[in-house]
């Protein structure tokens, strides 16, 4: 692997001193395939000394000189250039070796913060026995440093950002980029506490309320002060306690109507506004379902006709299909109820509520349905807000279900 060397040059602190002697000294040891002397206007001839001492030839080293070197943003800049220009050049990040012993204290914070986000493999600086701010001759040192720790810092914040926003396969896959031995203890267990949150919400996102309410538990064990920086995510006992009621084998209930609500709200903030409307679809759809079997024992995926008022049975006759059985769906749930006098049937589409039926067909001609129109923000919204005022009507506590079943940083947004 060709080896980049970039090392920053100062002037001295006296001008009786050789500043290039220590620095010399590192390149011999580092002996660079490419060179880059990050310089000042001041510092420019002693970098140009050490080419001519090194005889390097011009393809072998470049000269790259910062204007403002008390502007550390400014050095910043002009330094993450360079490091993208030995990207260019074929130099992989792991490869370029930086030397920050030298130069101005911006010159060196710049080139620092530059190499860190730039990945570089490895920062170092010379230290030894000083005079006069010069380390004497035999008594150099190369303390070098590996940034990965303070990469791993930065993947378990941007994890942490992840999982806020929802994206918690991401934050997975950069946990999993992150060296275990880059870690402390203390960061070992911030970076496993953040994978059972992402794994714990992540299967809460997808339904998958067994696999949420054990990684969940096991997080609000773990949870205590060390923990602090991730208190957001801890979930609450009575949360716990409902989760194992959502599961499949649990049927309809009115906090399965809640959560299924949430989970559009979420796919909405994420503009996700098909899967949206799919969800609220869904929910105006298991209203109904989960009324026409508690009030009426009326299962939709195999009516039994003789619970079905006269008025409708020969409609519903009509629709048995080859296995014998009459599946109805959203639009005929509604016909059904509203046959039987209860009064969602009554209420749908009807009154405040009209216009539902007709923001719900648009999900029937969006592209992930039959058609291929896409779904305005708009049109989630208005559904949105009718289809919650709609539920109510049957559940009257269900904004306070929905708000203690939604994920514990998003219940406390402005």
């Amino acid at each position: 692997m060709r080896k980049a060397f970039v090392q920053s040059v100062g002037t001295g602190t006296r001008p009786d001193q050789d500043i290039t002697r220590p620095l010399l000294w590192h390149w011999k040891k580092s002996h660079p395939d490419f060179t880059t002397w990050v310089v000042s206007d001041e510092s420019r001839p002693h970098a140009e000394r050490m080419a001519r001492e090194l005889a390097l030839s011009t393809e072998a080293f470049r000269i790259h000189a910062v204007h403002n070197t008390d502007d550390v943003e400014a050095v910043y800049r002009d330094c993450a250039a360079l490091l993208r220009d030995l990207d260019h050049q074929g130099f992989l990040p792991d490869a370029i070796d930086v030397d920050y012993t030298s130069g101005t204290k911006a010159m060196t914070a710049g080139l620092v913060l530059a190499a860190v986000a730039h990945r570089c493999g490895t920062l170092s600086y010379i230290c030894g026995v000083r005079q006069s701010g010069v380390v004497v001759g035999g008594s150099e040192r190369v303390v070098a440093i590996e940034p990965r720790r303070i990469w791993a810092d930065e993947r378990m914040k941007l994890a942490r950002d992840y999982c806020r926003a929802l994206r918690f396969e991401a934050a997975l896959a950069l946990l999993d980029s992150i060296n275990p031995v880059w870690l402390g203890d203390d960061e070992r267990q911030l970076a496993n506490c953040l994978r059972t949150i992402a794994n714990g919400y992540g299967a809460w996102d997808r339904f998958d309320y067994g696999r949420a309410t054990g990684e969940l538990a096991k997080l609000l064990e773990a949870m205590d002060e060390r923990l602090a920086w991730l208190r957001e995510f801890r979930p609450t006992q009575p949360v716990l306690n409902v989760l194992p009621s959502l599961k499949p084998e649990r049927g309809f209930s009115a906090d399965r109507l809640a959560d299924l609500f949430n989970n559009a709200e979420r796919r909405l903030d994420e503009g996700r506004y098909d899967d949206a409307l799919a969800r609220l679809y869904r929910a105006a759809e298991m209203l109904a379902q989960w009324v026409l079997q508690r009030n009426y024992g009326i299962e939709t995926a195999q009516v039994d006709l003789s619970k079905v008022p006269s008025a409708l049975r020969e409609t519903l006759a009509s629709l048995r299909n080859r296995q014998g059985l009459v599946q109805i769906g959203l639009d005929r749930d509604y016909q059904l109820l509203k046959a039987l006098g209860h009064p969602l049937g009554e209420r749908f589409d009807q009154g405040s509520f009209h216009g539902i039926g007709v923001l719900l067909k648009k999900r029937n001609t969006s592209l992930l349905a039959h058609g291929l129109e896409p779904i305005q923000k708009s049109d989630v919204e208005s559904l949105r807000e009718k289809l919650a005022t709609f539920i109510a009507t049957e559940v009257p506590d269900f904004p306070h279900r929905c708000a203690a079943l939604e994920f514990p940083w998003r219940r406390s947004r402005g």
